[in-house]
């Protein structure tokens, strides 16, 4: 992966050039607004990782931006963004210059991501449903009730999502038919990772699941509650503390998850046992990416961080200066990830090296992700944005 990245941008380049000698001067090019991010976490395991994508390299720059109350990860798919804001419109826009191309309205705020899968958009809205939307027109396709809650997970013709109840739902994802329900015992707005026949579905209080996909019958939970990072037991400041707080991502055996008692936890994904944790001493919120066995994620010390996914022992740290909950992209050797000081970084995956700093504009917290598609990235926090060759 980490040879591949000067050949793949250079390549990329070489058609951007052939497309734009073939078209009209004057006309947008879209040859760097390729690609696919399908979902929250990219994939079912919610790796971060977009092995097809080169990502923006040196030159990046900001392409366009669009005010929109929108504060969630966009999916990318077929040359669109699919959105949805704090006033119930769900949306698609162009990829390369963000014009809409057409909208859907819910009853309530959108705010979890979309998923797109065979040409169909799942999202979730605050209304209490979950709707399929045909990804080329916006038509609904169905609804289900209750799903207010994650954003879905797609796989193998099945859609999984939390609801603010902490109940699992696996649902068909062409009827919407309910095949499975698992009653949780708190809220969680995270979306499950699905792999190996095995559904992980984190709860904001204390509690990891793994769940069979097939029926949705509990194979074990891990309680954070018994592994409190330091945390007094029966002290109040432990339950807002020692809580979930972002995750889950499947790599290497390993379930990993961030926590505001200040950890990384990782537990193994057969018996739920905890193999590590690590202490950054602040909140964890930014949601694990993990490739080639290292994990990556952000802390509120300000730090990104590199952990090596079966010891947990520290590869690298970059300090960003300012507060970082924002969950990390990966493509083609680059790390990228913003921070609450409204810049994007992009770093070396095997170094922690500085690779390029980006401003996206003042004011514009980064606080939810990041998603590379192509040779772009693109992020929502009160609006979107566009970063790509420039």
């Amino acid at each position: 992966m980490h040879g591949q990245r000067c050949s793949r941008r250079h390549l990329l380049a070489s058609l951007a050039a052939g497309v734009a000698t073939a078209g009209c001067l004057g006309s947008i090019s879209t040859a760097g607004y390729a690609g696919r991010w399908p979902g929250q976490g990219y994939d079912s395991t919610n790796s971060g990782y977009n092995p097809d994508a080169s990502g923006p390299g040196s030159d990046a720059a900001v392409r366009w931006t669009l005010d929109r109350d929108v504060f969630t990860f966009p999916a990318v798919a077929d040359g669109r963004l699919y959105l949805g804001d704090e006033h119930g419109t769900v949306f698609a826009l162009g990829v390369a210059d963000g014009e809409e191309q057409w909208a859907f309205e819910t009853d309530d705020w959108v705010y979890s991501a979309p998923a797109v899968s065979d040409g169909t958009v799942y999202v979730a809205s605050s209304d209490g449903n979950l709707y399929a939307l045909d990804a080329q027109t916006g038509d609904k396709r169905w609804r289900q009730q209750p799903a207010m809650g994650s954003s879905p997970t797609v796989v193998d013709g099945t859609v999984y999502i939390v609801d603010w109840g902490g109940n699992v739902h696996a649902l068909d994802a062409e009827t919407g038919k309910k095949r499975w329900r698992f009653k949780g015992l708190d809220e969680a707005p995270y979306a499950p990772a699905v792999t190996d026949g095995t559904v992980y579905a984190l709860s904001t209080r204390r509690y990891l699941y793994a769940l069979d996909a097939e029926t949705g019958d509990e194979r074990w939970r891990f309680d954070i509650g018994e592994h409190d990072g330091g945390i007094r037991k029966g002290d109040w400041r432990y339950i807002a503390r020692a809580a979930t707080t972002a995750g889950p991502t499947v790599a290497d055996g390993t379930v990993f998850f961030g926590s505001d008692d200040g950890n990384l936890y990782a537990v193994d994904a057969e018996t739920g046992d905890l193999r590590w944790r690590f202490d950054t001493g602040a909140w964890v919120r930014s949601a694990p990416a993990a490739v080639d066995g290292t994990v990556y994620f952000g802390s509120q010390d300000e730090n990104v961080y590199a952990l090596d996914t079966a010891t947990g022992e520290k590869q690298w740290a970059f300090d960003t200066s300012w507060l970082v909950n924002c969950n990390p992209a990966i493509a083609d050797g680059t790390l990228y990830v913003g921070n609450r000081g409204s810049n994007v970084y992009a770093l070396d995956l095997d170094r922690g090296t500085k690779q390029w700093q980006l401003s996206v504009g003042d004011e514009t917290h980064l606080d939810t992700g990041v998603v590379v598609a192509g040779e772009s990235l693109y992020a929502a926090s009160g609006k979107v944005i566009a970063v790509g060759p420039e």
